[in-house]
């Protein structure tokens, strides 16, 4: 055996079900990342998008993954874009393991220009039960 104390599961191996208000890491707070900005289109005259970073917070205040539904919004008006992160391929297609955030592009609400100042508002939720909902807001600028 190498240098683990343990076997390691394989990615697609089955755990044990665990309910969700049973899980010790479930989060329990949720923000938009600083890394989250405007970017800018590299070509002229297409519009700049949103990278929006969500990251999910357990009682110990470390960065986690999540459950349920996550819902993310850039702007009053904008379009929201919903992961369901109880599909693994999804969670896992969303995840950002270098900044532990969940990574999501939108569209900017149209007619919005990247200026000095220029910012935008962005919304998250996250249903984690039909009961237990995480919110975060904060606006963000372009570079």
């Amino acid at each position: 055996m190498g240098g683990s104390c343990s076997p390691q599961r394989q990615a697609d191996e089955t755990l044990p079900a665990i309910a969700v208000e049973n899980w010790p890491y479930v989060p329990a707070t949720m923000r938009v990342h600083p890394l989250s900005r405007v970017v800018p289109s590299a070509e002229p005259g297409t519009p700049p998008h949103a990278e929006v970073c969500v990251q999910c917070l357990d009682l110990d205040g470390d960065a986690t993954r999540g459950v349920g539904e996550l819902s993310v919004q850039v702007g009053a008006e904008g379009e929201r874009v919903r992961r369901n992160l109880g599909d693994a391929a999804v969670n896992r297609a969303s995840w950002d393991p270098v900044t532990r955030t969940y990574r999501l592009q939108l569209p900017v609400p149209p007619g919005f220009q990247c200026g000095a100042g220029a910012s935008l508002p962005v919304q998250a939720w996250l249903q984690i039960t039909p009961t237990r909902q995480l919110q975060a807001t904060s606006n963000i600028g372009c570079p």
